[in-house]
């Protein structure tokens, strides 16, 4: 399958795009440029809707909607970009449902030293973000929760369906999963603390990455042959 069709070419050079507009505007020019971009994503489903879920295109659209908010001020805005951005983590667990039967999970084939530092880790950014970020959204704390649920339920979806190594592009998906953990981490120091045309260039780019690594996963995704096999023998 060829990374060079024209809705790939498309969004490479949306890529370039959000890199160049963040770096010479920040968040005035990624305002109007950043809600576009999906639109690349959607045509790449298009060229691909048979083998993607329709739900697809309205995680896209639920999340450029969410971009709005966020640059345009996301300090009065959260509670908006709370709802909004927990919808698009939980609809992409569903998308992400065929390829993670949890009836099948078996905890003691998830954990491993890995899972473990990965868990530690994600934790300990997420409580040193929060002491940073309560001090200003004190009044949002249940959209906060809201958003902390769905992330990290999507995450460990993710994580999971990398671990078990049952579909081919895996990597894909975990490459999805490290993206938004980036950029759910800096958006709010960048959007309360540290504005910076470089952080604006840097952090859309990696949240338009993380949703094109994805949406390669649910294209490219298929089950292995020695998964098919165990299938067949059970």
């Amino acid at each position: 399958m060829s990374f060079y069709t024209p809705a790939h070419i498309i969004c490479y050079c949306t890529v370039f795009t959000l890199l160049l507009c963040g770096f010479l505007g920040g968040n005035e020019l990624l305002l109007i440029i950043k809600p576009l971009s999906g639109f690349s994503l959607i045509y790449l489903y298009i060229e691909n809707k048979a083998k993607v879920h329709w739900l697809f295109p309205l995680t896209i659209l639920i999340i450029a909607v969410n971009d709005a908010f966020v640059l345009q001020n996301f300090e009065i805005n959260f509670k908006i970009v709370g709802f909004l951005l927990s919808s698009f983590y939980f609809l992409n667990i569903f998308l992400l449902t065929p390829y993670a039967p949890f009836k099948s999970w078996k905890i003691k084939e998830l954990i491993s030293i890995p899972a473990i530092v990965t868990i530690f880790l994600i934790s300990y950014l997420t409580i040193s973000i929060l002491q940073m970020v309560f001090v200003k959204l004190e009044e949002s704390i249940g959209f906060i929760i809201l958003i902390l649920i769905s992330l990290f339920s999507y995450l460990i979806v993710c994580f999971i369906v990398y671990i078990k190594n049952r579909f081919t592009h895996a990597f894909f998906l975990c490459v999805s999963a490290t993206g938004s953990i980036v950029v759910n981490a800096m958006v709010p120091i960048h959007e309360l603390y540290v504005s910076s045309h470089f952080f604006a260039a840097i952090l859309n780019t990696v949240d338009f990455l993380s949703m094109f690594f994805f949406l390669q996963f649910l294209i490219r995704g298929t089950l292995k042959p020695d998964s098919l096999k165990k299938m067949d023998s059970l």
